[in-house]
């Protein structure tokens, strides 16, 4: 589903704002004839190539950067492939399970020297768990389901580079996490994130449960506009804005440019960036009880 609203974004007609070109050079996806289908709807007035597996895209002379939109329980043998065959890399959040296969692929990416950014584009997800099957990617731990990987990862990294923009707070983790009461996941979570060198603390909660929303739109990268609430009756802000798209170009500008100028890392969504990102949900998986398999010694 990320990976049609990437390419929906990549083909908009854009102004004056845009930074970069993109060329949607091949398409790969789990078999050739998914591959013709995804064309056919998100990109109809174009031939990119169509391959039915990921190893033919890594092997495509023609493609310098892979956008890599799988499951993330699996994004540690897509990533570590991908750089093997020598290519750089947009990857969909979070880069990986835990922070031990992301500095499997940041010291694989380094060591290569191929360029690796984790991208956050963030929307608000509702589940249902007792509705899903087992074997569902929002329900079963070996997918690496649950409300941290899949939204929590959002306001957790955007307070981080807000707040600890330097990397030299070390912040003081205390979570807390409600199980579904049908799957071995994490429902809900409550992080406060303590910066003693800034004073500064964030709160952040992410859930699969219904909740209420301050920030609309496609995303916050590009929303339609916000809402202020404040103590006592009445006393609210809104503001509204229009902008074209979801704001997946934004990402793929940063790419384009950092290309072109020889960098290997982009300098807001720096590689420690999504290495902190890791070790610290490690950590509030730690003290919330939940274990994926890939954590397990």
């Amino acid at each position: 589903m990320i990976a049609s609203w990437f390419v929906s974004d990549l083909v908009l007609e854009r102004g004056s704002d845009a930074r970069a070109k993109h060329i949607i050079q091949v398409i790969g996806p789990s078999s050739e004839t998914k591959g013709k289908g995804f064309v056919e709807k998100y990109y109809p007035n174009s031939a990119p190539k169509v391959y039915g597996s990921y190893e033919a895209v890594y092997a495509d002379p023609d493609v310098d950067c892979v956008y890599t939109a799988t499951l993330h329980a699996f994004h540690h043998k897509n990533m570590l492939d991908t750089i093997a065959a020598g290519k750089n890399i947009l990857c969909e959040k979070p880069v990986s399970i835990n922070a031990r296969e992301a500095e499997d692929m940041v010291k694989a990416a380094r060591e290569k020297g191929f360029f690796l950014m984790e991208v956050l584009v963030d929307f608000g997800l509702e589940v249902e768990t007792a509705s899903l099957p087992p074997d569902s990617c929002l329900k079963n731990l070996a997918l690496g389901a649950g409300a941290l990987l899949d939204i929590g990862i959002y306001s957790r990294t955007w307070s981080d580079i807000l707040l600890n923009p330097s990397a030299t707070d070390t912040p003081v983790i205390s979570a807390n996490t409600i199980p579904a009461p049908d799957a071995p996941i994490d429902l809900s979570d409550v992080i406060v994130m303590s910066y003693p060198r800034q004073r500064a603390q964030a709160i952040l909660t992410c859930t699969l449960k219904k909740g209420s929303v301050v920030v609309y739109g496609p995303a916050a990268s590009s929303p339609s506009g916000f809402v202020v609430t404040t103590k006592g009756p009445g006393k609210v802000w809104k503001c509204e804005y229009e902008r074209a798209g979801g704001g997946f170009y934004y990402e793929a500008d940063e790419v384009a440019l950092d290309l072109a100028e020889g960098r290997k890392e982009n300098g807001v969504m720096r590689l420690e960036v999504s290495l902190r990102m890791m070790r610290l949900m490690d950590e509030v998986r730690r003290q919330g009880g939940v274990v994926y398999p890939q954590g397990k010694a």
